[in-house]
Protein backbone atom coordinates (compact mmCIF):
# COMPACT_ATOMS: atom_id res chain seq x y z
CA UNK A 1 0.00 0.00 0.00
CA UNK A 2 3.09 2.53 0.58
CA UNK A 3 4.92 2.06 -1.82
CA UNK A 4 2.03 2.19 -4.70
CA UNK A 5 4.35 4.11 -7.16
CA UNK A 6 6.71 2.62 -9.72
CA UNK A 7 8.98 5.20 -10.09
CA UNK A 8 12.85 4.55 -9.94
CA UNK A 9 12.89 6.13 -6.68
CA UNK A 10 10.27 4.12 -4.92
CA UNK A 11 11.34 1.06 -6.68
CA UNK A 12 15.04 2.04 -4.94
CA UNK A 13 13.23 2.48 -1.55
CA UNK A 14 11.64 -0.70 -1.86
CA UNK A 15 14.53 -2.49 -2.25
CA UNK A 16 16.47 -0.81 0.41
CA UNK A 17 13.53 -1.24 2.76
CA UNK A 18 13.50 -4.60 1.59
CA UNK A 19 17.04 -5.25 2.45
CA UNK A 20 16.87 -3.25 5.66
CA UNK A 21 14.44 -5.46 7.15
CA UNK A 22 16.64 -8.98 6.33
CA UNK A 23 19.57 -7.31 8.15
CA UNK A 24 17.67 -6.25 11.27
CA UNK A 25 15.63 -9.52 11.32
CA UNK A 26 19.51 -11.13 11.19
CA UNK A 27 20.13 -9.27 13.84
CA UNK A 28 17.46 -9.43 15.99
CA UNK A 29 17.70 -13.32 15.48
CA UNK A 30 21.57 -13.12 16.79
CA UNK A 31 20.45 -10.53 19.74
CA UNK A 32 18.04 -13.24 20.78
CA UNK A 33 20.85 -16.19 21.03
CA UNK A 34 22.09 -13.91 23.35
CA UNK A 35 19.48 -12.93 25.80
CA UNK A 36 18.11 -9.76 24.54
CA UNK A 37 14.70 -9.73 23.37
CA UNK A 38 13.64 -7.82 20.34
CA UNK A 39 10.18 -6.86 19.23
CA UNK A 40 10.55 -7.59 15.77
CA UNK A 41 6.99 -6.47 14.68
CA UNK A 42 7.66 -3.00 16.10
CA UNK A 43 11.30 -3.60 13.89
CA UNK A 44 10.11 -4.67 10.99
CA UNK A 45 7.55 -2.09 10.63
CA UNK A 46 9.76 0.63 11.40
CA UNK A 47 12.42 -0.93 8.81
CA UNK A 48 9.80 -1.01 5.82
CA UNK A 49 8.95 2.40 6.72
CA UNK A 50 12.23 4.20 7.58
CA UNK A 51 13.15 5.89 4.41
CA UNK A 52 9.26 5.78 2.46
CA UNK A 53 9.89 10.30 3.12
CA UNK A 54 12.33 10.32 0.69
CA UNK A 55 10.19 10.29 -1.83
CA UNK A 56 8.93 13.31 -0.81
CA UNK A 57 12.31 14.95 0.76
CA UNK A 58 15.73 14.27 0.40
CA UNK A 59 18.52 14.83 3.07
CA UNK A 60 18.49 14.16 7.00
CA UNK A 61 14.49 15.64 7.43
CA UNK A 62 13.40 12.32 5.50
CA UNK A 63 12.80 10.59 8.68
CA UNK A 64 10.32 13.08 9.79
CA UNK A 65 8.65 12.50 6.47
CA UNK A 66 8.60 8.94 7.08
CA UNK A 67 6.55 9.47 10.30
CA UNK A 68 4.29 11.67 8.73
CA UNK A 69 3.39 8.72 5.56
CA UNK A 70 2.87 6.68 8.54
CA UNK A 71 0.40 8.42 10.03
CA UNK A 72 -1.60 8.96 6.73
CA UNK A 73 -1.54 5.45 5.74
CA UNK A 74 -2.17 4.14 9.00
CA UNK A 75 -5.27 3.93 11.58
CA UNK A 76 -3.52 5.53 14.47
CA UNK A 77 -6.81 6.85 16.49
CA UNK A 78 -7.00 4.34 19.19
CA UNK A 79 -4.63 5.02 22.40
CA UNK A 80 -3.03 1.47 22.00
CA UNK A 81 -2.55 2.23 17.76
CA UNK A 82 -1.41 5.84 18.99
CA UNK A 83 1.50 4.51 21.65
CA UNK A 84 2.69 1.71 18.58
CA UNK A 85 2.58 4.50 16.35
CA UNK A 86 5.13 6.80 19.04
CA UNK A 87 7.21 3.74 19.01
CA UNK A 88 7.48 3.22 15.38
CA UNK A 89 8.25 6.85 15.25
CA UNK A 90 10.74 7.22 17.59
CA UNK A 91 12.73 4.19 15.77
CA UNK A 92 12.30 5.85 12.45
CA UNK A 93 13.82 9.26 13.43
CA UNK A 94 16.13 7.81 15.01
CA UNK A 95 18.07 6.19 11.75
CA UNK A 96 19.61 9.50 11.04
CA UNK A 97 21.29 12.39 12.62
CA UNK A 98 21.63 12.22 16.88
CA UNK A 99 20.67 8.78 17.99
CA UNK A 100 18.28 9.54 21.16
CA UNK A 101 15.23 7.50 21.27
CA UNK A 102 13.51 6.87 24.28
CA UNK A 103 14.63 3.69 26.21
CA UNK A 104 11.97 1.14 25.69
CA UNK A 105 12.74 1.11 21.66
CA UNK A 106 16.33 1.85 22.10
CA UNK A 107 17.62 -1.42 21.10
CA UNK A 108 15.27 -1.66 17.68
CA UNK A 109 16.66 1.83 17.03
CA UNK A 110 20.15 1.16 17.20
CA UNK A 111 19.03 -2.34 15.23
CA UNK A 112 17.34 -0.44 12.50
CA UNK A 113 20.09 2.08 12.54
CA UNK A 114 23.08 -0.08 11.89
CA UNK A 115 21.38 -2.45 9.52
CA UNK A 116 20.70 0.81 7.33
CA UNK A 117 24.34 1.62 7.74
CA UNK A 118 25.01 -2.18 6.48
CA UNK A 119 22.76 -2.04 3.31
CA UNK A 120 25.34 0.63 2.29
CA UNK A 121 27.58 -2.01 1.50
CA UNK A 122 24.87 -3.62 -1.23
CA UNK A 123 25.93 -0.31 -3.18
CA UNK A 124 29.04 -0.04 -5.71
CA UNK A 125 32.23 -1.96 -4.03
CA UNK A 126 33.62 1.47 -4.75
CA UNK A 127 31.99 3.04 -1.77
CA UNK A 128 32.96 0.34 0.64
CA UNK A 129 35.28 2.74 1.65
CA UNK A 130 32.67 5.19 2.36
CA UNK A 131 30.09 2.87 4.17
CA UNK A 132 32.64 1.38 6.25
CA UNK A 133 33.10 5.18 7.27
CA UNK A 134 29.58 5.63 8.17
CA UNK A 135 28.84 2.65 9.63
CA UNK A 136 31.82 3.44 12.81
CA UNK A 137 30.51 6.75 12.79
CA UNK A 138 27.33 5.74 13.38
CA UNK A 139 28.59 2.48 16.60
CA UNK A 140 29.93 5.09 18.07
CA UNK A 141 27.10 7.70 18.50
CA UNK A 142 24.96 4.29 19.53
CA UNK A 143 27.80 3.52 21.79
CA UNK A 144 27.95 6.87 23.56
CA UNK A 145 23.61 6.71 24.25
CA UNK A 146 24.14 3.12 25.75
CA UNK A 147 26.79 3.86 27.79
CA UNK A 148 25.34 7.29 28.77
CA UNK A 149 22.26 4.88 29.53
CA UNK A 150 24.01 2.42 31.19
CA UNK A 151 23.59 -0.07 28.91
CA UNK A 152 26.82 -1.07 27.80
CA UNK A 153 26.55 -4.70 28.13
CA UNK A 154 23.48 -4.72 25.38
CA UNK A 155 25.44 -2.29 23.34
CA UNK A 156 28.45 -5.06 23.04
CA UNK A 157 26.24 -7.49 21.69
CA UNK A 158 24.80 -5.06 19.39
CA UNK A 159 27.99 -4.20 17.95
CA UNK A 160 28.70 -7.77 17.44
CA UNK A 161 25.52 -9.10 16.25
CA UNK A 162 25.75 -6.06 13.78
CA UNK A 163 29.84 -6.54 12.78
CA UNK A 164 28.31 -10.40 11.76
CA UNK A 165 26.13 -9.03 9.48
CA UNK A 166 28.59 -6.00 8.00
CA UNK A 167 31.16 -8.89 7.55
CA UNK A 168 28.37 -10.97 5.33
CA UNK A 169 26.90 -8.42 3.78
CA UNK A 170 30.57 -6.79 2.55
CA UNK A 171 31.73 -10.30 1.68
CA UNK A 172 28.52 -11.05 -0.20
CA UNK A 173 29.20 -7.58 -2.35
CA UNK A 174 32.46 -8.81 -3.05
CA UNK A 175 32.21 -11.80 -4.48
CA UNK A 176 28.91 -10.39 -6.20
CA UNK A 177 31.43 -8.47 -8.24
Amino acid sequence: KVFRAHDDKCIEVKEHSENVCKICKDIALKLKTGGIEVDKKLLKKAAYLHDIGKAYRKGDAHPFMSVVCMYDSFDCSGKKSRKYARRISHIIIAHKSDFCPPKDVAIEAAILRMADKIDKYNKSKYRLKKARKSYEKNLEKIREYFRDNGLDDEFKQIETACEHERKKTKKRQINAT
